[in-house]
């Protein structure tokens, strides 16, 4: 329930476009510190003062398969990963910009993004590929940077979350597993 709520009042916060009276983009975040347990006591008042959509770009090089699995904003691009684990990038206004790694066997390649989150200490988005258990990196602008694989303990993890703790360490949240979280060196 806790993400579920989250993940709106995330959506709300990016959801907008163009500037505000403020002069921010949708790309100009505030963050909001909630207490635990007081998230009931929230309203859209409390933490929206104007909603705005952004429309996405639709031509044949960047259509969106199926619904959208993650977005993540980051200087000025938003980035995301759809459900055919394809990740796009488009400008705040939604403007296409490039899709980011491709899909495929390869070295520079991953086979089934499932996860993704930015590194802004190395200002390079990483896709953790469930399929191989590799983490790959590429550039914001999406040139291949290295791969590293992801040792996990426990057979068969279904993950549900990765995020960056620090500049050494990832977080891995499994789905189906006794342990809460793994933390891993990156």
């Amino acid at each position: 329930m806790k993400y579920l709520l989250f993940s709106i009042f995330y959506i709300f916060l990016i959801a907008c476009s163009g500037q505000n009276q403020k002069g921010q983009t949708v790309c100009d975040l505030q963050t909001i510190s909630i207490k635990e347990g007081e998230i009931e006591k929230l309203t859209d008042a409390d933490v929206l003062n104007s909603i705005h959509f952004v429309p996405l770009e639709t031509t044949d090089s960047c259509l969106v398969g199926g619904e959208i699995k993650q977005l993540e904003i980051f200087e000025g691009k938003i980035f995301l990963l759809d459900m055919n684990a394809q990740i796009f990038a488009f400008n705040c206004s939604g403007k296409f910009l490039q899709r980011i790694g491709k899909r495929g066997p390869g070295p520079e390649e991953y086979v089934n993004a499932t996860h993704l989150y930015i590194d802004p200490f190395q200002k390079c988005i990483c896709i953790y590929d469930a399929s191989t258990s590799y983490m790959v990196r590429y550039t914001l602008d999406g040139t291949y940077l290295n791969r590293s694989k992801v040792q996990i303990n426990h057979k068969n993890i279904l993950v549900s979350h990765v995020n960056l703790l620090d500049k050494r360490h990832i977080l891995i949240q499994p789905n189906n597993s006794p342990t809460s979280y793994i933390i891993m060196w990156f």
